[in-house]
């Protein structure tokens, strides 16, 4: 019989900021198996930024593995799930675009492990813990082994090892961008017959969407942040099988369209779209980097064939997205932001002791995985796994065979 996960809810009042007066809440939930109830903690940090952590536990083979041996803690990091959320309803508690963009500066890496660790000292009192940090998650954990490294067992990432502080932010979308073009290039190799079918689409789109914005040549191609997934090729392939009303095809039907504008996640968690360039973002702005690269590079301007995009934020997109208008004016103030906060102590990574793992996919599609090995590098004692084909999801499609490798490399 299958092992029953239960499961305890915490929920931590912390301030927006050190020494702010504003507090915020925390949620985590606590996963365990039965008799494992003082089992050592795996704090688990979630990709992102602006995610949840996962409700469908009992679906998800990393946890049933780590709970043979550990307590898993699902953090809602702030501004998502069940702690105080950011949504499209945020900006109307604002009375101007300043203020909502001062209070979103408070939803970076930083605070977040400021919430884990209040978290480990006030609610689960224990003297360490471990990480496992996925994608953005990994990112964090990276920082919080620059803040509080004494409050480490080990950490664990997959697919998550930032590029170092000293990257400005279109150097890291420059060789981004270079990965997505590579990977429209496999597509089409894959399915040369998808390219004729993509264009007639583009040609019909005409869809002006309640509630949820304008269809626009540019947002179809945002749908492309599913092909750094599992299987992602031919996902987006079936997407485009039946896109017409009509046997003329002269129209497209309303199912291809919800199904289109369902794929991102831009309108639904707004912190992905409004702080995601800041996460590279260290004592200097992002200047919609992404945005920029993108209307130059030579592949993102091919009139005759159409590239999608990945995780690159456009500042038009605070325009056809319906529930991110009125984040605009606070997201161009956020794009022009220099005094972020540096994430990443290189000193201390360098003298570090905590013992640390990393998976990192040598066909990487969201995290270049040249940034990845350099930062490897310059964490003292790191251990690199690398796997050439696995994908940036994998630590949900490969869970239990991605667990007991990380926890066989750390001897635990």
């Amino acid at each position: 019989m299958p092992t029953e996960l239960l499961t305890k809810e915490h929920v931590l009042s912390a301030p927006l900021f050190p020494q702010s007066d504003r507090k915020i809440e925390v949620f985590a939930r606590e996963v365990y198996q039965k008799g494992k109830e003082n089992a050592d903690i795996v704090l688990f940090l979630q990709g992102g930024p602006g995610f949840q952590s996962p409700r469908n536990i009992d679906e998800l083979d990393w946890v049933k593995e780590l709970t043979k041996r550990f307590r898993v803690v699902l953090l809602d990091q702030r501004g998502t799930g069940r702690s105080t959320k950011v949504g499209p309803e945020t900006p109307q508690q604002f009375d101007s675009a300043e203020s909502l963009a001062e209070y979103l500066s408070h939803f970076r890496a930083d605070n977040i492990v400021r919430d884990a660790e209040a978290l480990r000292e006030q609610v689960f009192k224990v003297k360490q813990w471990y990480l496992l940090g996925q994608s953005f998650g990994g990112f964090a954990s990276i920082t919080y082994l620059s803040m509080f490294p004494q409050s480490l067992k080990a950490v664990m990432i997959t697919g998550g090892l930032p590029p170092l502080p000293h990257h400005d932010v279109a150097t890291i979308y420059q060789r981004l961008l270079d990965i997505l073009a590579a990977r429209n290039d496999r597509l089409y190799k894959t399915f040369p017959q998808l390219a004729a079918s993509i264009n007639h689409v583009a040609e019909l789109l005409s869809y002006d969407l309640p509630d949820t914005g304008v269809l626009t040549r540019a947002r179809l191609r945002d749908i492309g942040t599913m092909l750094g997934r599992t299987n992602g090729l031919q996902r987006l392939f079936y997407l485009f099988d039946d896109p017409f009303f009509d046997s003329d095809k002269n129209s497209l039907c309303w199912a291809f369209a919800k199904s289109i504008i369902s794929v991102p996640n831009f309108d639904t968690n707004p912190i992905y779209a409004v702080l995601h360039e800041s996460i590279y973002c260290h004592n200097f702005a992002s200047n919609w980097a992404a945005d920029h690269i993108l209307q130059q590079h030579n592949a993102f301007q091919n009139d005759n064939r159409i590239y999608f995009y990945g995780e690159t934020i456009r500042r038009a997109m605070f325009e056809e997205y319906f529930q991110l208008r009125d984040f605009q004016a606070a997201a161009d103030i956020l794009a022009q932001k220099e005094d972020w906060p540096v994430l990443y102590d290189v000193e201390q990574l360098a003298d570090n002791k905590v013992p640390v793992v990393a998976l990192v996919y040598e066909d990487d599609f969201y995290v270049d995985p040249h940034f990845s090995m350099e930062t490897a590098g310059a964490i003292s004692g790191c251990q690199v796994w690398k796997h050439p084909t696995w994908q940036h999801d994998s630590l949900r499609t490969k869970g239990k065979e991605v667990i007991k490798g990380l926890l066989k490399r750390l001897g635990a």
